[in-house]
């Protein structure tokens, strides 16, 4: 029979994994690898910063000194009436005829000393109750000894007194003398003391220096007289305008010319008269003056603009003049100077990107657009134009 064997199963005992505590993993981290991380992050954080800082603050400034050109505007208007055109402006004209005799020295360097009679003027007067005659030649004596005559007769009323030109009795410089008393040695001792003259101004012309006239002195003298005239007139004629003008100029032409001397001669002075007749031309200045602007503005190339007008040099050139009519013709000049705008394509600033300051220089006087440039950096370490067209600036002068 058989036997039954009684097997006796043994249970394994399995141990279970023993989860470790989060405060004992947090100790087994090095916390020499927090600082690492930590540093990295501030360093990576600055370098951010400063690339951020370098690019948002770098920057170039480009001054051009430009080079400019003469834009002219040169064309004829009249004046007339009503305007309709713009070759015509409102205004009229007004003209008269002026005479002046006028006085001039010779400046030559080369001069001669001529001795003459020392001239002047007196106020002769009569203290006595009757009147006193004086003959011409009477002499005068001053109170240093010098001698002068009356040039001619006067009689000088009871209690009063009379003017009269005296000149010296003997030439030269010794006549020139200053204002004093005299006595009159022709009459009696006590008629000297009531009858008397008296001078308020210096004798002069006791010596004269003469020069050799020149045709250029001669010249000068003509244009100086005939500039006197015109101021005298100019008042005139703008009293007889029958409106108000922004605008004038004159037109003068010498109908008669006396010189009584001539180039070569020796003189001390010489007399110069003219006879002119002056044409005053007063016209709308303001409708003028966009006429003009129009006119330089048509000329002017695409991408310059004006830093001038030219308005102070301005010329107005009277051409014909009908004074029936009211009618003149002018001849208008006025130059502009211009240079190129911003705006203008060649100061683009892509061009110039990576450029160093020699290098746009170059670039530009080259081109013919600039006398001379200069480029400002910041911060001072850079050195060419920034890829960040933004922080690139013209400036034009």
């Amino acid at each position: 029979m058989a036997t039954k064997k009684t097997v006796t199963s043994k249970r394994l005992e399995v141990k279970k994994k023993t989860e470790i505590p989060r405060s004992e993993l947090g100790r087994a981290i090095p916390i020499l690898l927090y600082r690492r991380i930590a540093l990295t992050f501030v360093i990576l954080v600055t370098v951010s910063l400063i690339v951020v800082l370098y690019l948002s603050t770098m920057q170039a400034v480009i001054r051009v000194q430009a080079v400019s050109e003469e834009v002219e505007a040169d064309f004829f208007v009249r004046t007339t009436e009503i305007a309709t055109s713009d070759s015509e402006v409102q205004g009229e004209v007004q003209s008269g005829t002026l005479e002046k005799t006028k006085i001039f020295t010779p400046t030559g360097t080369s001069q001669t000393e001529v001795e003459y009679q020392a001239v002047g003027e007196v106020t002769i007067t009569n203290e006595m109750s009757s009147a006193q005659p004086l003959v011409a030649t009477t002499r005068l004596l001053s109170p240093d000894g010098m001698l002068f005559r009356l040039k001619k007769g006067v009689t000088v009323p009871a209690k009063g007194s009379v003017k009269a030109e005296v000149y010296a009795d003997q030439k030269g410089a010794s006549g020139n003398i200053a204002p004093t008393t005299f006595t009159i040695p022709g009459l009696s001792p006590a008629k000297q003391k009531l009858v008397y003259a008296k001078s308020d101004v210096a004798f002069i012309g006791g010596v004269q220096y003469k020069s050799v006239l020149s045709q250029e002195e001669i010249d000068q003298a003509v244009e100086s007289l005939k500039a006197e005239i015109l101021e005298d007139a100019k008042s005139i004629l703008r009293s007889e305008t029958e409106k108000t003008y922004d605008g004038e100029t004159f037109f003068v032409d010498i109908i008669k010319k006396e010189i009584n001397a001539k180039a070569g001669d020796e003189v001390g002075v010489f007399n110069v008269t003219l006879s002119v007749e002056i044409s005053g031309v007063f016209y709308d200045n303001t409708a003028l003056t966009k006429i003009i602007e129009k006119k330089l503005y048509e000329g002017i190339e695409q991408g310059k603009e004006f830093v001038d007008l030219g308005a102070s040099e301005r010329k107005i050139i009277v051409e014909q003049v009908n004074v029936k009519q009211g009618i003149v013709r002018l001849h208008v000049i006025q130059v502009g100077r211009a240079i190129p705008s911003r705006v203008n394509q060649a100061f683009h600033v892509g061009r110039f990107v990576g450029m160093s300051e020699s290098e746009v220089r170059e670039l530009l006087v080259k081109e013919g657009l600039a006398e001379n440039v200069k480029v400002q950096f910041f911060p001072f370490w850079v050195r060419t134009i920034p890829q960040l067209k933004d922080h690139v600036y013209i400036e034009i002068q």
